[in-house]
């Protein structure tokens, strides 16, 4: 499940990240999980449930932000009624999150041109890893600059603190966007 980034400001970010990291020196996002050691070892239905168990923190993690979520949603469909457009953007997995929600807004709602999608490294991005791209802030800004007033953000960064995330969160904000 994407960790959606709604309004928090670079330092919070960066703070959100560090605070959840299992070795000080690598990000959460790039640390071993204590609980995917020794997987290989496992028994199917064993190996089953301990995915279950983690898949359950996720929705556990949702659940403590039921609040923030829902004052998220109120105002980014505000926005949607006063001709406002929803975007995404995020970096690797977290981009292509993204991307795919905004597929399927289309197909699943009629709503096609309301929802779109920018991810670190361009349409490239999305069948392979383009590697540096979540480190470019100037391409997040870049990539913001469609942005009007009236629409939304949602920025998408599995670590809190991905550079081209950062940097669209910084344009986003210039435009009076809402994030």
């Amino acid at each position: 499940m994407a960790a959606f980034v709604f309004g928090l400001a670079k330092a919070e970010l960066c703070a959100n990240a560090n605070a959840g990291r299992v070795d000080d020196r690598l990000p959460l996002t790039e640390s071993v999980n204590p609980s995917s050691r020794g997987l290989d070892t496992l028994g199917t239905e064993e190996l089953l449930h301990r995915i279950n168990d983690e898949d359950r923190r996720a929705a556990w993690a949702v659940e403590r932000e039921i609040d923030v979520l829902a004052t998220a949603v109120d105002q980014i469909v505000a926005r949607l009624r006063d001709g406002g457009t929803l975007h995404y953007f995020g970096a690797g997995t977290s981009g292509r999150i993204g991307m795919l929600d905004a597929a399927e807004m289309e197909p699943t709602f009629s709503a096609g041109d309301l929802v779109m999608a920018h991810i670190a490294g361009g349409a490239d991005a999305l069948v392979r890893a383009v590697e540096q791209a979540e480190d470019d802030a100037e391409s997040g800004r870049r990539d913001a600059q469609v942005l009007e007033r009236h629409d939304a953000a949602i920025l998408i960064s599995a670590s809190g603190g991905a550079a081209y995330v950062i940097g669209a969160l910084e344009e986003a904000r210039s435009r009076d966007a809402l994030t």
